[in-house]
């Protein structure tokens, strides 16, 4: 009996069976994170608030009381890297599993100080531990993502599907790239060679955007484009051709002989300009936040004493209990190596999010 044919497996087929693999080991993988994370959690919000560890506790509470921190730790990192995984295209779910990284952070400091009597024993400082330590690696894997996203944007710009086209546009084109970095409108790929000779921008020597008009929106020249792309056909084409470009020009309203089209900031050439105009003042923006963050390193440790302080204060002001000091269980986030990683994470954000206001300024709005 003949067997099947056997059919010989292609680098893109096994590159396309290893990712739906992947994405099937991230999705259970992700699945059980989330399912250990509550477990665990839930384990210590019980503990807390029900005043178990208010009093000392047994070896045999003090081992689970570990175990479920080992495991909060694990899922914690597992789950937020499996979920960078899956969500590689949206960072916006990374910025998530970094907020849930957060509440354990700083909300366990205040479940401590509400519930718990026992400020100095050593099964609270084991809880204060594993959830410090679970919301630190969590950040610390969104803070990578999020310098990846930052580099990736750096490097390429913003990538849009209207960007896409037009590059494959550039492709296809006869000496579409340019290496200049500040190139005039003649120069760019979107300009029409074919009526360059006659563009008054060109014979004048001004961008077409400083001029006014050019070959993306002045009516004779779009005329005169379509003429040279029928080159070769027969009269009554070209005849057809020439009466749907002045149909069309004139479909909305009557232009006057030099009235444009299109503004500016529909034409491909301003828009590659802006595109340039970006490339140039991305970094500058870079270097001048780093330069500031450096600056203001001081100022802002001071307000984050501050607002950890009014944490403190907060939870002695709302606690149940009268045995607490909340500042006990506050101090851990005052530390050195605390500070300076809730100063990187809050300072990476602040890049990304300039850098998305620099690109809708620029890019969106062509404002600048």
């Amino acid at each position: 009996m003949a067997g099947a044919p056997y059919r010989r497996q292609t680098p893109s087929s096994a590159g396309q069976e290893a990712t739906s693999l992947l994405e099937a080991w991230c999705n259970t993988l992700l699945k059980l994170s989330i399912l250990t994370l509550i477990v665990a959690y839930g384990y210590y919000a019980w503990a807390i608030i029900g005043g178990y560890l208010s009093r000392p506790v047994d070896a045999r509470i003090m081992s689970n009381l570990h175990l479920m921190g080992l495991a909060l730790t694990v899922a914690g990192g597992v789950g937020t890297l499996c979920l960078i995984l899956l969500t590689l295209d949206e960072v916006a779910w990374t910025v998530l599993a970094g907020l849930v990284g957060a509440g354990m952070l700083f909300g366990t400091p205040v479940l401590i100080a509400s519930y718990s009597r026992g400020a100095q024993s050593a099964s609270v400082a084991v809880v204060s531990h594993y959830t410090a330590l679970a919301g630190e690696v969590m950040l610390g894997l969104v803070l990578l993502r999020v310098l990846y996203e930052i580099g990736v944007y750096v490097r390429t710009g913003p990538r849009t599907k209207l960007q896409e086209e037009k590059d494959a546009e550039k492709l296809r084109r006869k000496g579409a790239i340019t290496a200049k970095l500040w190139a005039r409108c003649w120069d760019m790929p979107y300009c029409h060679e074919s009526v360059r000779d006659e563009c008054p921008a060109y014979k004048a020597r001004k961008t077409c955007w400083r001029f006014g008009y050019g070959c993306m929106c002045h009516p004779r020249m779009i005329e005169a484009m379509i003429r040279a792309s029928t080159q070769g056909a027969t009269a009554v084409a070209k005849a057809r051709q020439a009466d749907y470009v002045r149909s069309d020009l004139s479909a909305d309203a009557a232009l006057k002989p030099d009235e444009r089209t299109i503004p500016c900031t529909k034409c491909a050439v301003f828009t590659e300009h802006q595109r340039q105009k970006f490339r140039i003042i991305n970094p500058l923006v870079i270097v001048g936040i780093v330069v500031g963050l450096i600056v203001g390193y001081k100022p802002v440790m001071v307000l984050y004493a501050a607002f950890v302080a009014l944490l403190s204060r907060l939870a002695a002001r709302f606690t149940l209990s009268d045995q607490v000091n909340p500042a006990e269980w506050f101090r851990y986030l005052d530390s050195p190596t605390v500070r300076i990683f809730f100063y990187v994470i809050v300072g990476t954000l602040l890049l990304a999010y300039v850098l998305k206001a620099v690109e809708y300024l620029i890019l969106t709005k062509k404002w600048i």
